[in-house]
């Protein structure tokens, strides 16, 4: 006679644990790629906030008559225009942040008049053109004119507006 177990075996409960494994594996595997997924929502969201916050200083400047001061935005760091800046912001360097800082967050290069966001968590992020794992804003001036035409980015004409641009387009997800 056969007698039953009450308990499981040791291979039911060697199968049991793998199953647990994998499936252990795939949640943490959803967890970084949602958690990549808020870091590069949350970095668009501060780049679409500073594009606000520089329309409202080119309309502070119309408003005041001030527009002949509009080609000095080039040169300011997008950062003071906010209220708050965000929590990884990591300041004004000149050039990259030392190895000191961390590793994620924005700062601003003020020798390339550049606003940098490194990337933390880069598995889905394809780095740029210098091999970098970073997105680069500059502040750029609007003429009305082509902007190939130096002669007419070196005359006085005043520019027509200004935006946030991407230096290089980036591939994220």
């Amino acid at each position: 006679m056969w007698r039953k177990s009450a308990g499981a075996t040791l291979l039911e409960f060697a199968l049991m644990i793998s199953v647990l494994g994998v499936l252990v594996f795939i949640l943490l595997d959803r967890m970084t790629y949602y958690q990549e997924w808020v870091e590069k929502a949350n970095m668009e969201y501060t780049a679409a906030t500073l594009k606000s916050a520089l329309r409202m200083e080119l309309a502070t400047l119309m408003v005041e008559g001030r527009m002949r001061e509009m080609p000095a935005m080039e040169k300011q760091n997008p950062m003071t225009w906010l209220e708050q800046k965000p929590a990884n912001y990591l300041g004004e360097f000149d050039g990259a942040p030392p190895d000191t800082q961390p590793r994620d967050g924005w700062y601003y290069d003020r020798s390339a008049w550049v606003l940098v966001y490194r990337v933390n968590r880069g598995r889905y992020f394809v780095p740029d053109s210098r091999g970098r794992r970073e997105v680069r804003f500059s502040v750029m001036a609007i003429y009305d004119k082509s902007p190939d035409d130096m002669k007419l980015r070196a005359s006085p004409m005043p520019p027509s507006g200004i935006k946030l641009s991407l230096i290089e387009a980036y591939k994220w997800f």
